[in-house]
């Protein structure tokens, strides 16, 4: 029998990341949309967008998963999701009011991007607690995978024709919307929320100095966090310029600029496989 089907925790899991995925999707073309047609904001302004949102993983990235270890899993994803929910829409309630302004968009951008660390850590962690299987993990996994893979497909397609439908500005109500969904899936849930170090956890600086000394002596993790950092900075490089080139440049509407993303994002996951 499917697991989607016999395990109703996970089943709730996997829509709620699911919708969210395809929401955040969404986003990746639709904040830039904002800022190139509706602030005429500069490459730079509109590059410092995508670099806000990914400089949380430079900063807070070693100090997470020690973070994530000291609190109860499911509880910290919800917050996460509700904080995300909460900065998106803050967009388009600044739009209608007629006071957004690329700063507002960075620190959206920034804020995202902090809780989408801690979000990120602690879903790879309460997946174990949550599928106590070990036989079911990888189904688990692949599913959770697949679905990541066909919702960065689909995600900035249809964030094109949102913003090309209803403005990009009110687009991104539909990623405000998805993290409100995974956030009721996730209080659904009722496996045990549990701390992974209880009450003897281990100093943090310790934590964070014991994760970098094993990663940089593993034979086999060294070369790969290598490798994703390195081919992560060509491809964010790209991702921050690609908007305003198809809207500047050669002169796309919103709906192709999703379309030709979409495009892209299925050449990008099939390199990836």
């Amino acid at each position: 029998m499917s697991l989607v089907r016999r395990h109703r925790d996970f089943r709730l899991f996997w829509i709620g990341e699911t919708t969210s995925r395809v929401g955040s999707s969404v986003t990746t073309v639709v904040v830039p949309l904002v800022a190139v047609t509706v602030l005429h904001s500069s490459a730079f302004t509109t590059s410092a967008l995508t670099a806000a949102a990914w400089l949380p993983w430079l900063v807070l990235g070693l100090g997470a998963g020690p973070v994530v270890d000291r609190q109860k899993k499911r509880r910290l994803m919800i917050v996460c999701d509700v904080v995300s929910a909460l900065l998106f829409a803050s967009v388009p309630v600044a739009g209608a009011a007629g006071l957004l302004s690329a700063g507002q968009l960075l620190v959206v951008a920034f804020g995202a991007g902090c809780v989408s660390v801690l979000f990120t850590t602690a879903y790879s962690a309460f997946i174990i607690d949550l599928v106590a299987d070990r036989a079911d993990r990888a189904a688990a996994n692949g599913m959770l995978q697949g679905s990541a893979s066909a919702a960065q497909v689909a995600g900035p397609g249809l964030g094109g024709l949102l913003a090309a439908a209803f403005g990009a500005v009110a687009a991104l109500l539909a990623d405000s919307v998805s993290f409100v969904v995974s956030a009721v899936c996730l209080l659904a849930i009722s496996t045990p929320d549990v701390r992974t170090c209880g009450g003897t956890a281990v100093p943090f600086r310790i934590q964070v100095t014991d994760g970098v000394r094993f990663i940089s002596r593993d034979p086999l993790l060294r070369p790969l966090v290598l490798y994703g950092g390195t081919a992560n900075l060509a491809l964010i490089g790209y991702q921050a310029l690609i908007v305003v080139f198809l809207v500047r440049v050669v002169g796309l509407g919103a709906g192709l600029v999703g379309l030709l993303m979409a495009v892209i994002s299925c050449g990008a996951e099939h390199a990836a496989a």
